[in-house]
């Protein structure tokens, strides 16, 4: 091909019809049909294998800034810490942000230069602990009210935490909901997406009678997903979070499309072995791909020894790794959204956006949902390495306890398909998108910027 020219005008597709496809893809399988493969989902998704070409994809919702808005996907690379050595060590090493429980830990630490997300109690000792070290410089964080935990006995004291840490550190988030909690002791991801919504629908009307706006009660709220190693689910489960919510900002009479919600994802403990724990690392590579492609603002790996400790130092530095490497080897940091587009991801979403609306003006039964769905993950297609094997536990009915799906052996339960019901979403399709590009010296179209937009081209990419 001479210099110059556009490789794409040069060639030419006749499209099969679907009739066309089915045909010859029923006569590629050696045993069976399509209709075998296109049986439900153990966790009741309906995805099929074929989509309507003319399907169109649902427009998602802004995202916050972050510390890495040089980057065209600006995921935040947090670790949790118990000692100022392994905390000091981890900066070191390029996390961007901690979370920590105990403020003395930042004695040393030059505040504006990594986020802060603060766990356990935020007494007003902690918060004088954080602005003392603060020192009027703004700093990026989190001091969450947890609403996974319950609904507040006194919802005054939920609206005072609220108020009183967004005064005083204007940069961070001051509710929200851990689902991931939830999600660790077994409940299902679309469950948890459910219970989210419950308690966030709380949590707005409550902060918006208090007399905080509307956009100003969301700004500061934040949600905690926790994602597996089934891609398709753990990326749908956060974009169809992010429909959800900009859905329910606009039912509220708010701007869904410039409210953005803050969502942290990190790898679930649920599919985490205490044998051959090697395997963990493996999970976790594959868990922290579904949370990159899913758009998440922020991404915690955890330690694969989080059963078992074999060394604090080495399990932290693996989970750092994996950060690292999907970003600077992998290049998933350049692109904005590397699955936008896809039809069968958007189904996907819109099944998760769906179910977490349910919880919009209902009750969940946190307990019921956590036992349901442990049982339902031992229907999960998991993959066991030849050294190692599945136990033989017995479910407990303690739903505080954390579940470990590989400790017992795999059941077939009757799957019922839980089909995307009739409810209008967040937004609309996409536009006609404005592209410019670039020839490279094959003639191949390279694209340089998207939709006029900074933040989706490749030039901030360093």
């Amino acid at each position: 091909m001479k210099k110059g020219k556009n490789f794409s005008s040069t060639l030419s597709f006749s499209f099969p019809s679907f009739e066309d496809w089915r045909e010859k893809a029923n006569s590629s399988l050696k045993n069976g049909s399509l209709a075998d493969l296109e049986r439900t989902r153990w966790d009741g998704m309906p995805l099929p294998l074929t989509v309507d070409s003319n399907h169109k994809c649902i427009h998602l919702p802004a995202k916050h800034k972050t510390l890495r808005d040089d980057l065209g996907h600006p995921w935040e690379i947090c670790q949790s810490y118990d000692s100022k050595s392994h905390l000091q060590k981890g900066l070191a090493h390029g996390v961007e942000s901690v979370r920590i429980s105990n403020a003395d830990l930042l004695d040393g630490i030059i505040p504006g230069l990594v986020g802060l997300h603060i766990e356990g109690t935020k007494s007003t000792k902690a918060l004088n602990s954080v602005t003392d070290w603060a020192n009027g410089v703004e700093v990026s964080g989190s001091a969450i009210w947890d609403l996974s935990s319950g609904i507040p006995e006194n919802p005054d004291e939920f609206v005072d935490h609220v108020r009183v840490w967004s005064s005083a550190m204007s940069k961070f988030f001051t509710w929200g909901i851990d689902a991931a909690n939830w999600q660790d002791r077994g409940m299902m991801a679309q469950n948890a997406l459910k219970c989210s919504m419950s308690a966030v629908s709380w949590g707005l009307k409550k902060l918006v009678e208090s007399g905080l706006s509307l956009e100003n009660a969301a700004s500061k709220c934040s949600i905690r997903v926790a994602v597996s190693t089934d891609i398709i689910a753990s990326a749908a489960l956060v974009r169809g979070l992010r429909v959800a919510w900009a859905t329910l900002i606009d039912q509220m009479g708010g701007d869904g499309t410039n409210t953005p919600l803050r969502i942290e994802a990190r790898t679930t403990t649920v599919l985490y072995t205490d044998e051959n724990q090697n395997d963990n690392i493996l999970r976790n590579s594959v868990m922290g791909y579904s949370a990159v492609i899913s758009g998440a603002d922020s991404i915690e790996i955890c330690n694969h020894d989080h059963r078992n400790t074999e060394g604090e130092n080495r399990s932290l530095r693996l989970s750092r790794n994996i950060s690292h490497i999907l970003r600077e080897e992998a290049m998933l940091g350049r692109t904005n959204d590397p699955m936008g587009g896809s039809k069968h991801l958007d189904i996907a979403t819109r099944w998760f956006a769906t179910k977490a609306l349910e919880g919009v003006d209902s009750d969940c039964d946190i307990q019921k949902d956590i036992l349901d769905g442990r049982k339902q993950w031992l229907t999960a297609p998991l993959f066991v390495p030849k050294d190692s094997k599945r136990g033989g536990k017995r479910l407990s009915s303690d739903a505080h306890e954390l579940f470990y799906v590989l400790d017992h052996s795999s059941e077939d339960l009757n799957v019922v398909e839980s089909p995307i019901l009739e409810r209008e979403l967040f937004n609309s399709t996409f536009g006609k998108k404005s592209v410019s590009s670039e020839s490279t010296a094959e003639g191949i179209d390279v694209p340089t910027s998207f939709n006029s937009c900074e933040t989706q081209n490749h030039s901030g990419y360093k």
